[in-house]
């Protein structure tokens, strides 16, 4: 399965269950897929970040008109309940924020200690990083410490990577472009 595609999916099967996670306690909400996925991938929860991530990924994919049809729709609706529910959405990040930038941290630390196991795990850990960039001015206000903490990281990052390709599907390159998404196009060093 291609990765628009269970973005598309995800998406399908977020968007019924989004103001029922806003009103929770849980940062990573169970949702239930349509269809069976591959039995060997662990289907993603919901998240704020995991929309925002689909969102961007599937904003540059040329689908056919159903499923672009389908795919605004779905954006129409996650827009009117953030609209409803900005607080809830805000403090959502927030917990997102500080959970992974966490994850991060470690990623970032397993990479320094570990260089020559962790860098092929960078491609798919800096997702992390990117979620961050995506929904930080939404949970910013509710993260003591937070640009300080991510500018820490980020320094951490340059000192242990180098400037590189951009290092995930190259059709995924025109969401991501390099003044807001940097650590999309380093390397390990």
């Amino acid at each position: 399965m291609k990765t628009w595609e269970l973005d598309l999916m995800f998406l399908q099967a977020a968007v019924p269950d989004l103001q029922r996670y806003l009103l929770s306690k849980e940062i990573y909400y169970p949702i239930t897929y349509p269809r069976i996925l591959d039995t060997a991938m662990k289907p993603p929860r919901l998240t704020i970040g995991g929309i925002r991530l689909s969102q961007e990924r599937l904003s540059v994919i040329k689908l056919e008109y159903r499923r672009a049809i389908k795919f605004r729709e779905l954006n129409q609706q996650i827009s009117e309940i953030y609209e409803k529910w900005k607080s809830n959405w805000g403090r959502k990040s927030a917990q997102e924020i500080s959970n992974r930038q966490t994850l991060w941290h470690n990623c970032l630390r397993e990479l320094m200690e570990h260089p020559s196991s962790a860098g092929s795990q960078y491609s798919q850990s800096v997702r992390w990083r990117v979620i961050i960039e995506l929904i930080k001015d939404y949970g910013k206000d509710y993260v003591d410490g937070f640009p300080a903490s991510l500018a820490a990281l980020d320094r951490l990052l340059v000192s242990i990577t180098s400037p590189g390709p951009f290092v995930w599907e190259e059709i995924y390159k025109e969401a991501f472009p390099y003044d807001a998404f940097w650590f999309l196009y380093r390397n390990q060093q």
